[in-house]
């Protein structure tokens, strides 16, 4: 499926039906009907589009660091089963990888390099991914996956203003 950006399916005067591309499945809705207003693309400021990225990205780190002390402490405590443990180490080196690749985010923003900013979030959104499927694959409940979905929906949103809304 091709990925429209909704504002795009919705300006299509022959439009019944849009759809919406995310990591969990693509999803179609009826379009609205014939009287409500069609939205346009609308283009915004990309310096302010470029402030807001910088800001998620903060978030982003700051969201990271709370995931990586919230599974450094489950597995020094000596009540984790080792099945839990192994995986939390899993999650641990992924959230390191995240931190460690702000600077990459940055500078591509810095420098208007929109493959590299798109290669380096897309590849935390497959950290976040990695971290949750090693719980998955053994039917055992990831003790982060709240933090994990929250990082998830970040960093995506971030890779959907930086590759959507910037033109660098």
């Amino acid at each position: 499926m091709s990925i429209i950006p909704v504002s795009t399916a919705l300006a299509s005067s022959d439009a019944r039906f849009f759809s919406v591309s995310n990591p969990r499945g693509d999803r179609t809705f009826p379009a609205p009907p014939a009287n409500v207003p069609r939205l346009q693309r609308v283009r915004v400021d990309t310096n302010h589009l470029v402030s807001i990225l910088m800001v998620e990205i903060e978030a982003i780190d700051s969201k990271a660091k709370e995931a990586l002390h919230m599974a450094s402490k489950l597995l020094s405590n000596p009540s984790t089963l080792k099945p839990i443990a192994f995986y939390l180490e899993t999650c641990i080196d992924n959230y390191n990888v995240i931190l460690e690749s702000k600077r990459r985010v940055l500078d591509a923003i810095g420098t208007g390099d929109a493959e590299q900013l798109s290669a380096e979030l897309s590849s935390n959104v497959d950290n976040i991914f990695t971290c949750e499927d090693a719980f998955k694959k053994s039917d055992i409940k990831s003790p982060v996956m709240e933090m994990d979905s929250l990082l998830a929906k970040m960093i995506t949103n971030s890779l959907i203003i930086a590759v959507d809304m910037v033109y660098f």
